[in-house]
């Protein structure tokens, strides 16, 4: 796994740039409740991604990326954290985990050519990188984060 400098410029802040295709996803993000019910509308996000494509005239995702992007769905699946599935201008796959009103979040990006970059802003997990391939994610780190997430998201209770 090698870490990429230019990662944290495209690593993205607690909330997305501008620029991310449909913001108005990443505010539904607010409005989820947390638990594990978040993962069907995850998947379904994935399933409707053609449509958001379409829609925002962004460049076409190819079948490896869909299925490496719901194969982490589901391995982060225990995590109580919603998350917001959507593609991005650059042909990735962005699936955002933020808790309701709290300024922290865990992003993963999945590129069409088989790599990955990831951003972790969580109070004491602060992370960030990228990959030329998938299998080399650092799942322990994202883990790690999302349960730094989750116990913020459970003390703003």
């Amino acid at each position: 796994m090698s870490q990429d400098p230019d990662a944290s410029r495209r690593a993205w802040p607690s909330s997305p740039p501008p620029s991310a295709s449909r913001p108005d996803r990443v505010e539904e993000a607010d409005r989820r409740d947390p638990g594990a019910g978040w993962l069907p509308a995850a998947l379904a996000e994935l399933d409707a991604l053609d449509e958001d494509i379409a829609e925002d005239g962004l460049p076409p995702i190819g079948p490896a990326a869909r299925s490496a992007a719901r194969d982490l769905l589901l391995a982060l699946r225990e995590h109580t954290v919603a998350s917001v599935v959507y593609p991005t201008e650059d042909a990735e796959i962005a699936i955002y985990f933020r808790p309701p009103r709290i300024p922290a979040s865990v992003t993963v990006r999945i590129e069409d050519d088989g790599g990955a970059s990831w951003s972790a802003l969580v109070p004491g997990h602060y992370a960030n990188g990228r990959c030329e391939d998938l299998a080399e994610l650092p799942l322990g780190v994202l883990n790690r984060s999302l349960e730094a997430l989750s116990g913020l998201s459970e003390s703003a209770s």
